[in-house]
């Protein structure tokens, strides 16, 4: 399929719904889960977190694989061939009674959802046109941020409401839209289907690898804020500005998604980056010294800004260093950015506050920031450039 001169095609419109779905999905049914297992499955808190974590846990193991499937299988075959198995899962919790069940549903859920993921991110990047992709991307990603706004108080409005099975049957609706609507796009027929074989190689093609390397000391401050926020907050004395907070941050994302990818199509993909890396690292150094509600939603949305400047720049990158037969691959490598990133942080975030406290540690991801700045313009800057030359 030749891509189309206009951005806002049909294609990419019903990609762009479909995203929109699927995010609200998932988002409204996360504050869920933990209550329908301490609820529900009467699960300790030990056994809760071991649960929720084997679903990233899975998505992150199998990234490598799912990669080199969407690019040799039809993106829209497979998105469908995922997608409408997890919209079954929603309504299918209602009627497990074991943790251990719950669990392996979980696991099985991370390895289709790793699918999903990349396959509709593949077939948005096919109905975008070439000189409008960070446009394109900013674009489609931002249909994630509204749904991680959005998406945690409508679910537990319906929570409210109708308690759990009007939570999961909610979810369900809204993920049988999102795949109903990916039916008519058309996507690119895949080419040298059976000559590609599998190899992790293929994936971590070294083009990508500073590109990735930057993307993942990047996100340790989104991780640090959506995994230990809330433990900040008690110890500091703002857990009623919680919930506003990750408000503020949600918009910062949003907005910034909006804007970065035009920019970066005009040429301004260098200084915005490290314009964004400088603020996450400034930003996670005064985080460790934050008391006061202003500074603390001022965290927020500078969190927010420039996390929604580097993931979609990153991705761009990632998928032009790759080249229009290795777009799945680059997909599956800027996942694996992301996702490792995020596991890192849960980890490490932990040790050091146990070591160091949590100020300490928001200190560290700072400071991480900058090992990244340095990356990026010593190593991606001038293949981007290059790249431009050429």
């Amino acid at each position: 399929m030749n891509k189309p001169e206009s951005l806002l095609s049909r294609d990419y419109l019903l990609i762009c719904a479909s995203q929109f779905c699927g995010s609200m999905a998932n988002y409204s049914i996360m504050q869920i889960l933990p209550l329908f297992l301490l609820d529900v499955l009467n699960c300790n808190k030990s056994v809760l977190g071991i649960i929720l974590a084997l679903s990233p846990l899975a998505a992150l193991l199998c990234r490598p694989i799912n990669g080199h499937a969407v690019d040799i299988f039809p993106r829209k075959a497979l998105f469908l061939a995922v997608s409408v198995p997890l919209t079954i899962f929603f309504p299918l919790h209602l009627v497990i009674k074991a943790a251990i069940l719950f669990g392996l549903l979980r696991i099985v859920q991370g390895v289709l959802f790793s699918f999903m993921t990349l396959s509709i991110n593949t077939i948005a990047i096919d109905t975008i046109p070439r000189k409008s992709l960070g446009t394109g991307l900013g674009i489609f990603s931002s249909m994630l941020s509204i749904g991680m706004i959005f998406g945690p108080m409508i679910g537990l409005y319906v929570f409210d409401l109708l308690s759990y099975p009007g939570a999961f049957w909610f979810s369900c609706l809204l993920s049988a839209l999102g795949t109903l609507v990916v039916i008519p796009v058309r996507t690119r027929k895949v080419e040298h289907a059976q000559k590609k074989k599998f190899s992790l190689l293929s994936m971590f093609y070294k083009e990508g690898l500073p590109t990735a390397v930057v993307l993942f000391f990047g996100i340790f401050m989104y991780g640090m804020c959506l995994n230990y926020l809330s433990v900040f907050a008690r110890e500091h004395g703002l857990s009623n500005m919680t919930g506003t907070f990750f408000l503020v941050m949600g918009t910062g994302l949003l907005f910034s998604r909006m804007f970065s990818g035009f920019l970066t199509d005009r040429g301004f993909m260098i200084p915005l980056n490290a314009l964004a890396l400088v603020i996450l690292g400034v930003t996670g150094i005064v985080f460790a010294n934050t008391t006061t509600p202003l500074v603390f939603l001022l965290d927020a949305f500078c969190v927010g800004i420039a996390t929604g400047i580097v993931q979609p720049s990153m991705q761009t990158l990632l998928v032009q260093f790759g080249g229009p037969e290795r777009v799945a691959s680059s997909n599956s490598l800027f996942f694996v950015a992301m996702d490792g990133g995020l596991v890192l942080c849960v980890l490490c975030g932990g040790f050091i506050a146990d070591l160091l406290g949590l100020e300490n540690t928001f200190f560290v991801g700072g400071a991480l920031q900058f090992v990244g700045l340095a990356v990026f313009l010593l190593k991606v800057a001038p293949q981007y450039r290059k790249m431009q030359r050429s």
